[in-house]
C-alpha cells in the first residue's frame, strides 16, 4: 500500500509539473496594472500602448496616466490612414519613428476624439511627451521570399519572445475570415481553405502580451483585442504563432 501510495505522489507531482509547464507567461496576469483597459477602437493605437506599457514598466511615467492615443492619430501624416475607420494603410515602418522623434503627449493633455483631421495644437508645445529610446521594427520575411526556412521561423520566434519577456509588443498578424467566430479560450488557426490562399487575408495589428504551448508543443501567443471586452476571454485571444509576420520592439 505504501508503494502505490508513493506511485501515485509522483505521478500528481508530475502531473502539476506539467500543468505549472502548460500556464500562460501573461503580462496581464505579472502586471495587469501596467495594461491600458480593454477597448473598442479601430485606429492604429496598439503601438501607443505598447510604449505606455514600457514607461509605466520602467517608472518613466504616472500610472495613473495614460497616452493620447488622439496625439499619435494627429502626428500620423492622414494620407497613412484608412478614412473610414482609421486604420493604417502602410507598413508601421513609415510612422514609428513618431515615438522617438515627436514623442506623444498624455491622454489630459489630448483628448480622444477618433477625429482623423485634427492638427498638433499650439497651446500644446509646452507639454510634456513621452518617447522611447529605440524602435525597431522586426519582420519575419524582411526580403519578401515565397517561403522562409525553419530556421528563420524558430529565430523570428525566438527573438519575439526574449523581447515579450521585457514587456509587451506591437506584433502584425495575418488574419481570416474564420477568426470572427473564434470563441472562448479557443486557439485561432484558419480554415485548410484559407491557409492555402483560396480566402481572402487581411492584417491586423494587436498588443502581444504572452506566450504558450498547447499540449502537442505548438507555440501560441495571448493578445489584447481592439473589437472590447465582450470578445472571445474578457477582450483577449489567443493565435498560434503561424500567423504572426512582425513585432516592433520598443526601448525607453
Amino acid at each position: 500500500m505504501a508503494r502505490r501510495g508513493s506511485s501515485q505522489q509522483r505521478n500528481d507531482q508530475r502531473r502539476l509539473s506539467k500543468q505549472r509547464a502548460m500556464r500562460m507567461q501573461s503580462w496581464r496576469k505579472t502586471e495587469p496594472t501596467l495594461l491600458c483597459p480593454v477597448m473598442k477602437q479601430k485606429k492604429s493605437t496598439c503601438y501607443a500602448i505598447a510604449l505606455e506599457f514600457h514607461l509605466k514598466l520602467k517608472k518613466k511615467m504616472p500610472l495613473d496616466q495614460h497616452l493620447s492615443i488622439q496625439d499619435f492619430i494627429n502626428l500620423i501624416p492622414k494620407g497613412y490612414l484608412n478614412a473610414e475607420d482609421g486604420s493604417l494603410m502602410v507598413d508601421a515602418f513609415h510612422v514609428l519613428s513618431i515615438f522617438e522623434k515627436n514623442g506623444i503627449l498624455l491622454e489630459k493633455d489630448c483628448q480622444l476624439t477618433e477625429s482623423l483631421v485634427d492638427v498638433v495644437c499650439e497651446d500644446k508645445k509646452n507639454c510634456l511627451r513621452y518617447h522611447a529610446k529605440l524602435v525597431k521594427l522586426h519582420k519575419l520575411n524582411p526580403e519578401g521570399k515565397d517561403n522562409v526556412t525553419t530556421l528563420e521561423y524558430h529565430t523570428f520566434h525566438d527573438n519575439l519572445i526574449k523581447h515579450l519577456k521585457k514587456g509587451v509588443l506591437a506584433v502584425g498578424l495575418t488574419i481570416y475570415p474564420s477568426y470572427s467566430k473564434l470563441k472562448n479560450k479557443e486557439i485561432y488557426y484558419p480554415t485548410k481553405a484559407e491557409w492555402n490562399g483560396k480566402t481572402e487575408s487581411y492584417a491586423h495589428v494587436m498588443v502581444c502580451t504572452g506566450h504558450n504551448y498547447d499540449a502537442k508543443k505548438n507555440l501560441f501567443y495571448e493578445f489584447q483585442e481592439s473589437a472590447g471586452v465582450k470578445v472571445c476571454d474578457r477582450g483577449y485571444v489567443k493565435i498560434y504563432a503561424d500567423l504572426v509576420y512582425q513585432f516592433v520592439e520598443m526601448v525607453v
